[in-house]
């Protein structure tokens, strides 16, 4: 379950599929995949792109405003690779989203509607919601 702790009005609950979820998974690559020859082949190009840039820039006198350019280049690239939308199974994680809401003007009432839909699951919510 994903929320605030105690006295949030929002949760977000994972329920598990038998798959398992690796935390591992997050921080590196699955075994056995590489990246597809198109991507290889970018950054390769990128890369080359950015050394011949640099010393170009390097090497000028004058017009020292390239060097601003060279790094508002770097910090665009660096803004749409990291803000680039990924699924959850790129990372490892198998995800279904099922978009089911148990609302009320109660707490208790709505963990024992989340109870009924799944076995264990307002139950697993109670601390969160309810400090012992």
């Amino acid at each position: 379950m994903l929320g605030r702790g105690n006295g949030a009005q929002h949760a977000i609950v994972m329920i598990g599929t038998g798959h398992g979820l690796n935390p591992d998974d997050s921080a590196s690559a699955a075994a056995g995949t590489y990246a597809s020859v198109f991507t290889s082949s970018c950054i390769c190009t990128f890369t080359a792109l950015w050394v011949v840039l640099l010393i170009a820039v390097d090497g000028i006198r004058e017009n020292t405003w390239f060097l601003i350019a060279v790094g508002g280049i770097g910090s665009l690239y660096t803004a749409i690779a990291s803000a680039a939308p990924r699924k959850p199974k790129n990372f490892g994680i198998p995800l279904t989203y099922c978009k089911l809401c148990f609302s009320s003007d109660k707490v208790m009432i709505a963990l024992i509607e989340a109870e009924i839909y799944q076995a264990g699951l307002g139950r697993s919510m109670l601390e969160p919601f309810f400090s012992f």
